[in-house]
């Protein structure tokens, strides 16, 4: 099912699995959402109202509990709408993606991704437009090499479901939305440098997939906060990729390791603290109240809030950040793996010392710098110094040599008369 191009990355189709890996979840997903469903206050003034009534199907299916018919729903999401909004695998991008014969602009635009990707984690170089004579780019299996080696595991793309699209791989099929979250664990890992299994909260988590990118960097104590049916997809994807005793869903107790899948409500009754709080491309959606109390809920109980979202809706995650007197950015620039979106971090302070891998290279960048300059100083100084000398004697000399000059000026002076 390839779509291929003679001088462009090949773009595929997924088969899904041979065996599925999901007993048992259908009847914990179903169990989970009708909690989920009557802990729910509602979507406020969000988007997010009119995605969710794309789903109302599955919505119904869930709570009428047919367990057959609903792992047979979740198993297929091409057939429904139950990733719209967060995934491109719905029965509406599957319909187009069927007819439409874009292979080329695709595999150069995924293949541009993971370039992109390699190059802000330094395993390959930083392609540079601005000459005649550019470094050819690495093929995809050769970035991937160096991604495993930089990151220190196999960058690898699970396919549970049929009809994923996106780039050929040995290693899977690597869709735009799995790129994008392996550049999103790599940015997590870079945070929680040096410590062990950093805890993480994310906040509207998509499929669940930069949770499991997160796990593959050691990130293994991970909590999501959703919507219930998106709870209920990234229960299905995580439990078929990673199996279903590795994710605790609403209404479970915690076990080990398990990545938690919970609703709205958390924030409201946990008291436990965590490294990052993590959102991407999701709170600007939400209702401004929603959104203002998660940046709340993270200035008290988080170190950092990373935030991945674009500026074109009726409020910014920078004007939500200025509701908490002394929240700041404190980095702000543009988001490697999509234009238009920024990547914005605030660090809320506290008694941890900072972990960034970032502020460790710009703080060496700048020792060093400065004993550059001090050096450089140390040198002009020492040159003027000796300038300063060589003018003293060459002023003594000429003095010196003026009397001289004087002297044998007044003596001929005298004999001439």
């Amino acid at each position: 099912m390839s779509i291929e191009s003679a001088d462009t990355p090949a773009v595929a189709f997924s088969d899904g699995p041979a065996n599925h890996r999901d007993d048992g979840l259908a009847q914990r997903i179903i169990a989970a959402y009708a909690i989920a469903d009557r802990e729910f206050a509602g979507h406020g003034r969000s988007m997010w109202q009119q995605i969710a009534a794309r789903a109302d199907d599955l919505h119904q299916l869930l709570l009428t509990g047919d367990e057959a018919a609903v792992s047979t729903a979740l198993r297929n999401p091409h057939t429904t709408d139950l990733l719209a909004g967060f995934d491109h695998l719905t029965r509406r991008s599957y319909r187009v993606s069927q007819g439409n014969d874009s292979g080329r602009a695709a595999g150069a635009m995924l293949s541009a991704k993971l370039v992109c990707i390699a190059s802000a984690a330094a395993a390959v170089r930083l392609p540079y437009p601005e000459t005649k004579r550019p470094r050819p780019i690495p093929g995809i299996e050769e970035l991937l090499a160096a991604l495993d080696g930089r990151f220190g595991f196999v960058v690898d793309f699970p396919n549970p479901y049929p009809f994923e699209w996106g780039l050929k791989t040995s290693r899977g099929i690597a869709s735009y939305r799995a790129l994008q979250s392996l550049y999103q664990a790599w940015r997590l890992s870079e945070l929680c440098a040096g410590r062990q299994g950093g805890r993480i909260l994310e906040i509207g988590a998509g499929l669940g997939r930069t949770a499991y990118y997160a796990r593959r960097f050691g990130l293994d104590d991970y909590t999501i906060v959703d919507l219930p049916l998106a709870n209920a997809a990234q229960a299905h994807f995580l439990g078929s990729v990673i199996g279903p005793a590795a994710v605790s869903l609403v209404g479970e107790a915690a076990a080990g390791k398990a990545i938690r899948l919970r609703g709205a409500r958390f924030i409201d009754e946990t008291e436990e603290d965590f490294d990052i709080v993590l959102n991407v491309d999701s709170l600007t959606e939400m209702d401004r109240q929603v959104a203002e109390s998660y940046f709340a809920f993270a200035a008290q109980h988080a170190r950092y809030f990373l935030s991945v979202n674009h500026e074109h809706n009726p409020f910014t995650f920078i004007e939500v950040a200025r509701t908490r007197p002394g929240s700041r950015a404190s980095s702000r620039f543009p988001y490697w793996m999509r234009e238009g979106y920024l990547e914005e971090l605030v660090d809320f302070g506290g008694a941890a010392e900072p972990s960034l891998a970032t502020e460790a290279v710009a703080s060496a960048y700048f020792r060093r710098a400065l004993a550059e300059q001090r050096e450089k100083m140390r040198r002009v100084e020492s040159e003027l110094a000796d300038t300063t000398n060589r003018a003293a004697a060459a002023h003594r000399i000429l003095a010196s040599r003026s009397a001289t000059f004087a002297h044998w000026l007044g003596l001929l002076r005298r004999k001439a008369r």
